[in-house]
């Protein structure tokens, strides 16, 4: 009997669990305001109730049973408008507390959506009724692309109740420029498919380009030109990978979204206390974990944001790392600025031109490009101001050192000053950054004698005070003092495995090659085994490249012929022609042959083209020289060709290409070889003038003229001028003892 009760009751829990109605809680960020969504069985209403005091809403369904399923409600919003969704017992509603002092809208879109939107000032709502079905409506082929006033892939899209309402109000609607692509080439239509084809497998991030909404079509311009102007102001980039997601995509559109102030306000993560670590964050730390032991990513959220609001980055990210899940790569972007780190973070890629205080996140962020960004620099400065007075100090010579490296010095200087009437002193943080805004401006004598100062304290920045130091000296081509080379080697033990440890070594090795001790620099990059492959070959490239320019030639054979320092990875191209170029002046083709192989230039790469033509001459190939030279111009080129011709033999062609490059007697020399009389007879050398006219003047006919006293003076007269010519002739030609 009991174990049939026992199944009775087993049979009815399981209808029960089988007949609960699931309903979805969706959510999203709305500029002014944020949207919870109910999906909804078809005929079921829902009310809602505010809260006595204020900061809240219940939403009530029409009675129990249904299971409400809030899991994915915060993937997409933050906690700035509304605080919390917890369900009711047996899924008789949400009771929803706010973050904010909010109004609420509830209105229903379709017949099973209910929409719930939470903001500081919204108008009146209304119900959105489905169209009739009896309406034709806009369609299209899937695969089709349209262009002109309204882009898009497949049929136009039409107003949704779900999406802001200013998203449509400014779109052109012209009807006769909607036609698809009636005006594009074979080649466009092609593209065009290929690009929706990719659009369709998720392999293309599209953004909608404002300028296009914003700015109405012109009744006088003709609307074929409109589709013109669209294509004009598509943009491409590729949008770089992050730790989250590491593939790359294309990114289609003009401006990157900003991200919305109400997702960067750092001031209110901190709770309404003055002091977060009182009260706050022990509150939130007691409730990371729940009654089984299990984190609470809500929870675990929040408390991220209230390490990020006091500066503790490092705690943020090792917070963030506990989560099992993807975190929120917004908190993650921001954890890693705010301990100090900077790259490719993705959230914030070229956002520096936006009005809020995205712009401030993307400069401190930094990555590539970033050096080249535009920058807002108005929002950056409002943004700073509106940090807790513990991120602008902590961040304040960070944001003042990217917009200097940005070319903004004005406006660094300006955080700085910012920050300094806030905190009332100046701080050696913002002392060190002053001087690192003046070298980057190029006022080096004012940063000097700041980062002098620095060298002679024993504090967190005087290891990067000496690696400036020698920057600045190395930079103006002045010797390094010893006590920075000193230093330097010091530091180079003492922070070997920290991250500071490869800038300090880069500038060590500096000190000793700008001191002339490049026996002691070859050293440090032959022993070495810590530092990264980039900084070993920026400075294998400047120690070898120096020693090419300025090093005695013993020291620089030894070196250079050296197979461990031939091997180093990563050597500059430019500094491995250096190295041969100086090897051909000292008649090593070989030698310089095997530099000249370890640069894998272009074909028409000029310099090396050159530089193997020299290999050639000095390896008596002219043959192989000329063909080197092939297709190049100028003085050099001839100079070289000229050498080529003159071993060929061909001392007509030197000759010439003498005279033009303005050697004259070498010309004349090579006009004496060549046999050329008329060149000589006009040249400046009397010398071979007078040889010139020698070999070209006629005897007179002794047989056919009478042999007279006038003949023979002519003769004898003759005779001496031979002489006195031959005579020259030879010593002008003598060689030397």
């Amino acid at each position: 009997m009991i174990r049939i009760l026992r199944v009775s009751i087993f049979l009815w829990l399981l209808a029960s669990a089988a007949g609960a109605q699931t309903v979805l809680v969706r959510s999203g960020e709305h500029g002014d305001f944020t949207r919870l969504v109910l999906d909804l069985p078809a005929g079921v209403e829902i009310t809602a109730a505010p809260l006595a005091d204020g900061g809240g809403t219940l939403l009530k369904l029409p009675g129990p049973g249904y299971r409400l399923d809030t899991s994915q409600v915060f993937d997409r919003i933050t906690r700035t408008r509304i605080a919390s969704v917890t369900a009711l017992p047996d899924g008789a509603g949400l009771d929803i507390r706010f973050g904010c002092a909010c109004g609420t809208r509830l209105f229903r879109a379709g017949d099973r959506m209910m929409v719930l939107d939470v903001g500081e000032s919204l108008p009146e709502a209304q119900d959105v009724v489905p169209p009739d079905e009896n309406s034709a409506p806009e369609t299209g082929m899937l695969s089709e692309v349209r262009l002109g006033a309204d882009p898009g892939i497949g049929p136009r899209q039409v107003e949704n109740p779900l999406m802001p309402a200013p998203f449509f109000q400014d779109r052109i609607r012209a009807e006769e420029d909607t036609r698809m692509l009636t005006d594009l080439t074979e080649f466009e239509q092609s593209l065009a498919q290929q690009v929706a084809s990719a659009a369709t497998q998720g392999l293309l991030e599209t953004v909608l380009d404002p300028r296009l909404l914003a700015q109405p079509p012109s009744p006088s311009k003709p609307p074929a030109a409109l589709p013109q102007k669209a294509r004009e102001h598509v943009g491409a980039s590729l949008v770089p990978s992050q730790p989250s997601d590491p593939e790359q995509r294309i990114r289609l559109g003009g401006q990157i979204p900003c991200t919305a102030d109400s997702a960067l306000d750092l001031s209110a993560w901190g709770g309404e206390a003055d002091t977060p670590l009182d009260s706050h964050i022990p509150a939130l730390r007691s409730r990371l974990y729940d009654g089984r032991d299990r984190l609470d990513r809500e929870v675990m959220h929040d408390l991220v944001r209230a390490y990020l609001s006091i500066g503790f980055g490092v705690e943020a990210r090792a917070l963030l790392a506990l989560d099992e899940e993807r975190p929120p790569e917004l908190l993650a972007a921001l954890a890693l600025i705010v301990d100090g780190k900077q790259g490719d973070l993705g959230v914030f890629d070229g956002q520096t031109e936006c009005d809020g205080a995205a712009a401030l996140w993307s400069v401190l962020a930094g990555g590539n490009g970033a050096d080249r960004a535009e920058i807002n620099d108005a929002a950056v400065l409002r943004a700073f101001e509106a940090l807790p007075l513990v991120l602008r100090d902590l961040l304040g010579p960070q944001l003042a050192t990217r917009l200097a490296q940005a070319g903004h010095e004005d406006t660094a200087r300006n955080v700085l000053s910012r920050l300094q009437r806030a905190t009332g002193s100046v701080s050696q943080e913002m002392q060190f950054t002053g001087a690192r805004i003046d070298l980057l401006s190029g006022e080096i004598e004012a940063a000097k004698s700041v980062l002098d100062s620095f060298t002679h304290e024993n504090g967190p920045r005087t290891a990067e005070a000496v690696t400036a130091a020698i920057e600045v000296a190395t930079q103006q081509g002045a010797p390094v003092p010893a006590r920075l080379t000193d230093l330097s080697a010091a530091y180079v033990t003492e922070l070997r495995k920290t991250e500071q440890g490869p800038d300090i070594w880069l500038a060590h090795v500096r000190s000793l090659w700008a001191n002339g001790q490049f026996q002691e620099a070859v050293t440090e990059l032959l022993q070495t085994d810590e530092i990264p492959d980039a900084t070993l070959a920026k400075a294998a490239s400047e120690v070898v490249q120096v020693m090419a320019e300025m090093a005695e030639t013993p020291l620089f054979l030894r070196h250079v012929l050296d197979p461990h320092v031939f091997a180093l990875p990563g050597l500059d191209g430019d500094v491995s022609l250096d190295v041969a170029s100086r090897l051909l002046e000292l008649n090593l083709p070989d030698s310089a042959d095997q530099w000249l192989g370890r640069y894998a230039a272009e074909p028409e790469d000029r310099r090396k083209a050159l530089l193997l033509a020299r290999r050639h001459l000095a390896g008596g190939e002219p043959e192989a020289a000329e063909i080197a030279l092939i297709g190049l111009q100028g003085e050099d080129v001839l100079a070289l060709r000229v050498q080529a011709r003159e071993m060929m033999q061909d001392f007509t062609f030197a000759a010439d290409a003498f005279a033009r490059l303005g050697r004259s007697d070498e010309a004349q020399d090579a006009a004496w070889l060549a046999g050329d009389w008329a060149a000589l007879e006009n040249g400046a050398e009397p010398t071979y003038a007078a040889t010139a006219d020698l070999v070209r003047s006629e005897l007179p006919d002794l047989e056919a003229a009478p042999i007279t006293l006038a003949l023979g003076e002519t003769l004898a007269a003759s005779g001496a001028e031979t002489l006195q010519t031959l005579r020259s002739l030879l010593e002008e030609t003598r060689l030397q003892d």
